[in-house]
């Protein structure tokens, strides 16, 4: 017994060893191309890029379903550029400025292409954030908030102007009770999300590009301070808990559990401690010749590294690195890494020929059932019909009915059942 409890001990000692040995981000693959990169995300098997060339710009969809093979499967052409998007659902919401100003409403899932559902002329946008049916908007004017709860309109719900007084409003980040907003040349602006008020301004030494925050902390960058946190506990005092230097036209924040990802420009992509915000650390960065960060994304074990050159200088490397996130790893944090809510994906690819994928969420252990229909609601196909834990689950569906057969091309609902949570979706098979 006591030989065998040894053994045990030995084994999760080299284990966590490993692990620990382990941490930092791994290059999988970089995807070049010929603009810089400026924003990117990921949802379900794809990540989204916009990329800016010439007077043009690009929003990507790449298949992300073999991380160490990213393929590029659609991509929509804009007469402006993307400095920045976010995704809800089958939806993407660009900001967009020079030629064309404003913000341009993409459809990207329930057809296989992407396809426009509405362009809103305005003022020139540089930073956008979606949540709970408002797009909040960080633009030439200041901060704007639009109802988006039709896809196809906007409506302006309410506005504070920056721009006379402070300058140009350049990210936005919405948490909860608070909206923050950086602006050019001032720094945080954080408002009041019920009242609409402005709560106070933390002022920033040059420029403050990006932003993130939590329930106590707002974490932004300044091209001279660096990164640095502030303690928001109390909007209306607002006391920096502590920073780092070495900011170079520092870009995108995001955080991921007991860490921060923050793409600094030229020094590369900086992976930084911050399980104690009052003590900060960096733990790792990420570099390579010619580099230069603008934004990151993170989905489970995954980061997205943009890079790109908005000076046109010439020698920076263009494109879209994908790496493996060893902290993810040593670090389990379930506020960060497990889902939230249910939710059903589109199909993809859809329309499909023979097989197709669909992928759900599920927040928690769950019976679920899964279900293909015809379009007379008579059952096809039975996918799912049992207890599963929580996690982002998927299932093939190679068009198939319950008897082993093909059935014919046409259209084709699918529908989950999980612990009370009921959706649907159309899916079509073409032969």
């Amino acid at each position: 017994m006591l030989r065998r409890l040894f053994k045990l001990l030995v084994w999760v000692f080299f284990f966590y060893a490993t692990l620990l040995q382990a941490q930092g981000l791994t290059e999988l693959a970089f995807l070049k191309t010929i603009g810089s990169v400026s924003a990117v995300q990921s949802t379900g098997n794809f990540v989204y890029f916009s990329e800016i060339h010439s007077s043009f710009s690009y929003f990507k969809r790449v298949d992300i379903s073999h991380p160490t093979q990213p393929v590029v499967v659609d991509s929509f052409k804009t007469a402006g550029t993307i400095l920045d998007f976010d995704i809800n659902g089958d939806y993407a919401y660009l900001a967009m400025a020079d030629n064309e100003f404003g913000t341009r409403i993409l459809k990207i899932a329930g057809s296989a292409k992407i396809q426009e559902a509405l362009f809103f002329e305005g003022t020139e946008v540089f930073g956008v954030f979606y949540q709970d049916n408002f797009l909040y908007l960080a633009d030439g004017g200041g901060l704007n908030v639009y109802d988006v709860s039709k896809p196809d309109s906007l409506k302006l719900v309410w506005g504070y102007h920056t721009s006379s007084v402070y300058g140009d409003a350049i990210e936005v980040f919405v948490d909860k009770n608070l909206i923050y907003a950086t602006v050019l040349n001032t720094g945080l602006f954080i408002f009041n999300k019920a009242t609409r008020e402005l709560q106070d301004i933390f002022p920033s030494r040059e420029i403050a590009i990006g932003i993130a925050a939590n329930d106590v902390y707002a974490y932004i960058s300044d091209t001279a301070r660096g990164f640095i946190v502030v303690e928001v506990s109390d909007p209306k005092h607002l006391v920096t808990a502590d920073s780092l230097v070495g900011s170079h036209l520092g870009g995108g924040i995001t955080i991921g559990g007991h860490y921060a990802y923050f793409a600094d420009g030229s020094n590369g992509l900086r992976v930084i401690d911050i399980s104690n915000p009052r003590d900060i650390k960096e733990v790792f960065t990420f570099k390579r010749n010619a580099l230069s960060t603008t934004r990151v994304a993170l989905k489970g074990p995954l980061v997205f590294l943009a890079s790109g050159d908005f000076l046109d200088i010439g020698n920076i490397v263009k494109g879209l690195y994908i790496l493996r996130n060893d902290y993810i790893i040593v670090v389990e944090d379930e506020l960060t890494f497990s889902p939230r809510t249910y939710a059903l994906e589109q199909n993809y690819p859809n329309p499909f020929n023979p097989e197709t994928t669909i992928e759900y969420t599920l927040p928690k252990p769950s019976f679920v059932r899964l279900v293909i229909y015809d379009m007379l609601g008579q059952e096809v196909r039975t996918l799912v019909n049992e207890f599963q834990q929580s996690g982002v689950e998927s299932v093939i569906w190679d068009g198939k009915n319950n008897q082993g057969q093909s059935v014919p091309s046409g259209h084709y609902v699918y529908r989950i059942i999980a612990n009370g949570f009921t959706k649907s979706s159309k899916s079509v098979l073409l032969k």
